[in-house]
């Protein structure tokens, strides 16, 4: 585009100053020359006044046109997107300096270079004319390439530019850099995400509270009813009962008791395991003394059911390293456990079992098994199994979830194998050493 308007008014001024010249002379010679001579005067200086009129018109707009892009161009650079025009091959004729800067280009540098180097390789693509002329308000995401190499997003608008006959002449783009508003939508979906979490787990709480409440509620009522109901008996009819019966009936008394102590005392120290303020001395020991002594206190009520404890041989040391106390209260638990759940006439089979680091010690029943979905939750606060017990024993739902805490709150780990009808295994695995995790003075709060 010529961008002067000095050609235009040099074509308008140079007829007119002939035409003056011509009228000056024929002004000064018309008493002595011929009328023939006039009239071809005459003739030339009309010529180049219709030549001027003929002109004057698309001088004009010329002139308009040269104005009007100069003030496009002005307001193109002062834009904060990228703006670049391409010819019907794809070239580009015109780019402004935020486009060129985008990409990390200088605009002399971009002229005349296919607009498909703003894309990476494996989205680069020609345009024929006609798919150009079908462009309007092209809006689409993408991904741009910087000069160094680098990827970046960008948001497009595309027009074809047509002429008067519907000719495609090129294509105008429209490039913001969206980085940073990419950045903000990542953020604020993982803010989202975040606070779905949250909410979740509050829900989660919240539903945990409302079962914990009841099932306490229940657990407690129905020992408090007992020990109602005894001491009601004991009072309506001390005068007549008998030593045996007033033993009895403490004796059922303290079973209540005994079973509302439990269940608050599962609470008290799940609640610290999980708020971390359990406090462990860590110490090495054997193993075997915390096992023997849940074997002997279990005797006792596994004959009430014809069920035999079998310990395998224990002649070697099992040293571990951990909290005896907190050894003593998970191997309890899943003696307890093996237990309730047998069946009369069953047998109960313990073993240790030394691997690289770690004692394990197992322990297997012959009750009726565990499904695919009561494994799942089977360490789960108040988790509801399949299996219950077989003695008519009371369980808070609390023990294995306990065992598991306290276990992982030792280093080590504990599992379950088991398949429906083949009784299930359990294996709590202990630390031989000392580890990183433990602090200096072998406590844990």
């Amino acid at each position: 585009m010529n961008t002067s308007l000095h050609p235009h008014m040099d074509s308008i001024s140079d007829p007119i100053q002939r035409l003056e010249r011509r009228l000056r002379w024929l002004q000064e010679s018309l008493p002595v020359d011929s009328k023939t001579h006039i009239r071809q005067e005459i003739e030339e200086a009309l010529t180049d006044l219709q030549n001027i009129m003929a002109y004057f018109p698309q001088g004009i707009e010329d002139g308009r046109a040269t104005i009007s892009w100069y003030a496009l161009q002005a307001a193109i650079e002062t834009v904060e997107v990228g703006v670049t025009i391409t010819d019907t091959q794809g070239r580009i004729i015109y780019t402004n300096t935020t486009e060129a800067r985008m990409h990390g280009y200088r605009v002399e540098e971009l002229i005349g270079q296919p607009a498909r180097m703003f894309a990476p390789p494996e989205i680069q693509r020609e345009m024929s004319p006609e798919e150009m002329k079908q462009i309007k308000n092209w809006r689409r995401e993408s991904l741009n390439l910087h000069k160094d190499g680098s990827i970046f997003p960008v948001q497009l608008i595309s027009n074809a530019i047509i002429d008067a006959a519907g000719n495609p002449l090129g294509l105008a783009t429209i490039c913001e850099d969206i980085t940073e508003r990419k950045a903000a939508e990542e953020k604020l979906r993982r803010t989202n995400s975040e606070l779905a979490e949250a909410l979740n787990h509050l829900e989660a709480l919240n539903r945990e509270k409302n079962e914990l409440l009841s099932i306490v509620a229940h657990d407690l009522k129905n020992p408090l009813s007992a020990i109602r109901g005894t001491a009601e008996s004991i009072y309506a009819f001390y005068d007549v009962l008998s030593k045996e019966e007033v033993v009895q009936h403490a004796l059922d008394i303290e079973h209540g008791a005994n079973r509302m102590f439990e269940l608050i005392n599962n609470l008290l120290d799940l609640d610290a395991l999980e708020v971390g303020k359990m406090n462990l001395r860590f110490e090495e020991f054997d193993l075997r003394i915390p096992l023997l002594m849940v074997v002997n206190n279990f005797s006792q009520t596994a004959s009430s059911k014809n069920i035999q404890i079998v310990c395998e041989p224990l002649e070697v040391q099992y040293p571990v390293y951990a909290d005896e106390k907190a050894t003593l209260r998970v191997l309890d638990n899943l003696v307890s456990n093996a237990v309730k759940y047998s069946p009369r006439g069953k047998s109960i089979y313990i073993r240790l079992e030394k691997t690289r680091g770690y004692v394990r010690c197992y322990v297997r029943d012959e009750g009726p098994g565990l499904s695919a979905s009561d494994q799942k939750k089977l360490f789960e606060k108040f988790a509801k199994l399949s299996p219950k017990p077989t003695g008519g024993e009371h369980s808070t739902g609390l023990g294995l979830s306990i065992v598991k805490k306290l276990v992982e709150a030792m280093h080590g780990s504990v599992w379950c194998e088991s398949e429906p009808g083949q009784g299930a295994t359990f294996i709590a695995e202990f630390p031989t050493h000392k580890t990183k995790v433990n602090t200096d003075d072998d406590m844990v709060e």
